[in-house]
């Protein structure tokens, strides 16, 4: 028999699922270099609204390689996922030319990017399916005071890569068509932190050893929340400590395991989205 507390877990565990089933956000990004087999590289994040502009909140490192792919040629699709109904992952292709990505060149000392999406982009295709994540949750907040802290975003792990042939048609008995590959079966993942500490080294980024020590991989979680929340307190009044930039694992023969994740400071990483967000709005100095 479970005790009141643990009933207690178990039932705010149910709302915090549900009410993030509409804030995660991700982007799968497809690399295809010649005739080899695509790759698949992913990053979690959320959207918010800044001066009237909606913004997605990723990491840098991954709008880093995604400009690095869209130069050399590699980058042949870019979609933003969600989950719908908080189990069916749904994609919507961004079109890079009208939603503008943006990324610090310092990954390492601030690992905190964005995009900017176009209105049309939210209400022709996602809007509905997925809400902003408002700035007041952003704010500082006493991490003594937090019950629960967790990792949020979306998890490559348990993926699949699903082939397919798109515009099949057949020409002297022979079958043509375009070979599809899709990456299907992506999770919102919850991981449960113990209270992170400075890092020593960087006094902008964060350390969070997991609550369970079998916990697997956080493989492509990067760019998901850090969300605290206070015991008692309603649900909306979560806060966003950070943006997870990175994992440290250990590996043996059953698979890979979490030993630490590191990220960075939400609040600042917001503010500094905020100025940048600002700069892009006001006009040149001699204009």
């Amino acid at each position: 028999n479970m005790t009141n507390a643990e009933q207690q877990t178990i039932e705010f565990q149910k709302h915090v699922n549900s009410f993030f089933g509409h804030r995660v956000v991700g982007a799968v990004a497809v690399v295809q270099d010649g005739n080899n087999a695509p790759k698949f590289e992913m990053a979690s994040g959320c959207l918010t609204v800044i001066d009237d502009r909606l913004v997605w909140m990723t990491v840098s490192h991954f709008l880093q390689d995604v400009a690095k792919w869209k130069t050399d040629g590699t980058l042949k699709d870019l979609s933003l996922v969600y989950i719908i109904d908080n189990t069916i992952a749904s994609s919507a292709a961004i079109d890079l030319s009208e939603n503008p990505f943006f990324h610090m060149e310092e990954a390492e000392s601030l690992d905190v990017g964005f995009m900017v999406l176009s209105s049309d982009f939210y209400d022709g295709i996602i809007k509905g399916n997925v809400k902003t994540i408002p700035k007041k949750n952003f704010g500082a907040c006493d991490i003594e005071r937090l019950g629960l802290i967790q990792l949020i975003g979306l998890s490559s792990e348990g993926s699949v890569l699903k082939n397919s042939v798109i515009h099949p048609y057949e020409k002297d008995g022979k079958q043509f068509g375009v070979n599809h590959t899709q990456l299907t079966d992506l999770q919102k993942r919850h991981v449960q932190l113990k209270k992170p500490e400075t890092d020593p080294d960087n006094p902008l980024r964060r350390i969070a050893h997991p609550w369970r020590n079998d916990e697997k991989t956080v493989a492509g979680m990067s760019g998901g929340l850090i969300v605290g929340f206070i015991p008692g307190g309603e649900l909306r009044g979560f806060r966003v400590l950070g943006i997870q930039s990175g994992e440290w694992n250990r590996e043996n023969s059953n698979g890979k395991f979490m030993q630490r994740v590191w990220f960075f400071d939400a609040t600042i990483a917001y503010n500094l989205i905020e100025e940048k967000i600002l700069a892009l709005s006001s006009p040149p100095p001699n204009a």
